[in-house]
């Protein structure tokens, strides 16, 4: 197994986590992280680039994307390093939660929910917004906050709803997650909205 430096892993985390505001995708930088890497590797033989890859690789999982969606690269990084996903990333609960585009899977998601006039809108509506935005397709970043409120002293929860054309996806604020959001009768073939 490959140690990380858990200070980069961190650095690499707090560094992409805010491209999503700028509507940039932190999975695809990720990944084109991670094959630049592999270029300058193939180009200079040096391994420090392999082991910066395996930290981006780390990364990708723990924000929450499956390692099954970049399989062929990331497993090529770990062969050249002569280890294995099995080796290097044991743990199951790396990838993200996929929640099925259903009004009840999404209430559950979507917690706790403040009863002040600040949020962004009654919970009730919430499923239905999410879900109408995501089937249109409407291609942008929404926020949802429990209490907006400057001066509450009650916290504000934040939720983020990403769309572009290949996939959706809600972004817990407060864990640091990410959700892909499924169509129901999609998610058997791992098919993402």
């Amino acid at each position: 197994m490959i140690e990380v430096n858990k200070q980069e892993l961190e650095c690499v985390k707090l560094s992409v986590r805010g491209l999503e505001f700028r509507g940039v995708s932190v999975m695809k930088t990720l990944v084109r992280s991670v094959e630049v890497l592999c270029e300058y590797y193939e180009n200079s033989g040096e391994p420090g680039y392999l082991y910066a890859a395996v930290t981006r690789i780390q990364a990708y999982l723990e924000i929450g994307f499956s390692y099954e969606s970049e399989k062929e690269l990331f497993d090529r990084v770990l062969i050249l390093l002569g280890t294995s996903r099995k080796e290097q990333f044991p743990r199951r609960t790396y990838a993200a939660k996929d929640i099925l585009l259903t009004r009840p899977q999404i209430r559950r998601l979507i917690k706790p929910w403040s009863s002040s006039k600040y949020h962004t809108m009654p919970i009730d509506e919430v499923p239905d917004d999410i879900i109408d935005k995501v089937l249109g397709k409407k291609i942008g970043r929404y926020e949802y906050h429990s209490n907006a409120n400057p001066t509450a002293a009650e916290f504000d929860y934040v939720y983020i709803l990403f769309i572009d054309e290949e996939e959706s996806y809600i972004y817990n604020v407060q864990k640091g997650m990410y959700y892909r959001l499924m169509k129901p009768e999609a998610k058997d073939e791992d098919s993402n909205c």
